[in-house]
C-alpha cells in the first residue's frame, strides 16, 4: 500500500513542481503589473522607446484581456435581457388567456341571446303567453325521465303547464316551487300526448317509451301513416297546445286480429341538449 501512495506525495512536493509554480505565480503578477503600466503610459501621452516596447509586446494580451472582458460583458447584458424578455412573453401570454377567456364568455352570451330570440320568436309566432327558464338539473333513472327548470309558482308556472321550445314540446310540468319546476318529459313512460299526423290527421296518443323515442298508438288500422311523417299535438286534453311539434314517424307496426297500428316517433326535441325553454302560462288563437 505505501509503494503506491508514496510516488503521489512525492509529486506534490518534487521541487521542480514547486518553482514551476512559483514561476507562473510570478510571471502573471509581471503580466498584471505591466497591464496597469501600459494603461498608466496610454493616459499620459506619448510613448518614449522603452514605453512603445512594452506597448507593443503586451498589447496583444492586453488587448484579449479586455476582449474577454467585453464578450463576458456582452453575454451578460444579452443573458439580463433573455430573462427581460421571457418575462414579458409570460405576461402577454396571460393576458392572451385573459382574452381568450372573454371571447369564449361573450361567445356563450351571443349564442343564449340567439335561443332566447328564437323562443321568444316561436312565443309570439304562436300567440301563447310564456314564461323563460333556464334548465339547472337533469334526472333520469329506469323509472323517470325529468328536467329541473329555474322557474316557478312566483313566476306564474303550475303543475300540468306545457314546457316547449321552438323546436317543438318537451313535456310538462310535473311539480312546481317557488322558484323551481320539475318538467315530466314526453319520452317518460307517464308522459301521454293526444297527438295526429300532420299529413293524413290521423290521431293517436303519444306516450314515453324510451330515452329517445316514443310510442304512437291507437291509430285507427285503416289510416296512412308512413315513416317520414310528422306528428303534431291535436290540442285536445287542455294541456298542449295544437300544433306544437311532437316528433317523426321512423317505424309503422300493425297489430294482428287487432284494431289499431302503432308508430315509433323519435322527439323533435332532444332533452338532453336543451338548455332554455318556456313554460307556457297561457295559449289560444
Amino acid at each position: 500500500m505505501n509503494s503506491f501512495s508514496s510516488p503521489l506525495i512525492q509529486n506534490e512536493t518534487d521541487p521542480r513542481i514547486v518553482s514551476a509554480r512559483r514561476w507562473q505565480l510570478l510571471v502573471v503578477l509581471i503580466a498584471v503589473s505591466l497591464a496597469l503600466t501600459i494603461t498608466s503610459i496610454k493616459s499620459r501621452g506619448n510613448p518614449n522607446l522603452v514605453q512603445s516596447l512594452i506597448l507593443n509586446v503586451f498589447s496583444p494580451f492586453q488587448w484579449t484581456f479586455s476582449s474577454g472582458t467585453r464578450s463576458i460583458g456582452g453575454w451578460w447584458r444579452g443573458y439580463a435581457n433573455l430573462v427581460g424578455v421571457k418575462k414579458e412573453n409570460e405576461k402577454l401570454s396571460n393576458r392572451v388567456r385573459q382574452l381568450q377567456s372573454e371571447v369564449n364568455k361573450l361567445r356563450e352570451a351571443e349564442i343564449k341571446l340567439w335561443r332566447l330570440q328564437r323562443l321568444m320568436g316561436f312565443n309570439v309566432e304562436k300567440h301563447i303567453e310564456a314564461v323563460p327558464a333556464e334548465v339547472i338539473g337533469r334526472e333520469a333513472d329506469n323509472w323517470s325521465r325529468m328536467i329541473l327548470l329555474n322557474r316557478g309558482t312566483e313566476d306564474g308556472v303550475e303543475k300540468s303547464m306545457a314546457v316547449i321550445t321552438s323546436e317543438g314540446l318537451l313535456g310538462r310540468v310535473a311539480q312546481a316551487s317557488d322558484n323551481k319546476a320539475k318538467v315530466l318529459l314526453i319520452t317518460d313512460w307517464r308522459s301521454s300526448v293526444d297527438s295526429l299526423v300532420q299529413r293524413t290527421r290521423a290521431r293517436g296518443i303519444v306516450v314515453g317509451k324510451s330515452s329517445r323515442a316514443g310510442e304512437m298508438r291507437y291509430i285507427p288500422l285503416n289510416a296512412d301513416v308512413r315513416v317520414g311523417d310528422k306528428v303534431l299535438s291535436s290540442g285536445l286534453g287542455g294541456v298542449f297546445p295544437k300544433g306544437l311539434m311532437v316528433g317523426m314517424v321512423i317505424k309503422v307496426t300493425k297489430e294482428r286480429n287487432g284494431l289499431f297500428q302503432k308508430a315509433t316517433v323519435i322527439p323533435f326535441v332532444d332533452a338532453g341538449e336543451v338548455e332554455e325553454a318556456l313554460v307556457v302560462l297561457r295559449y289560444g288563437g
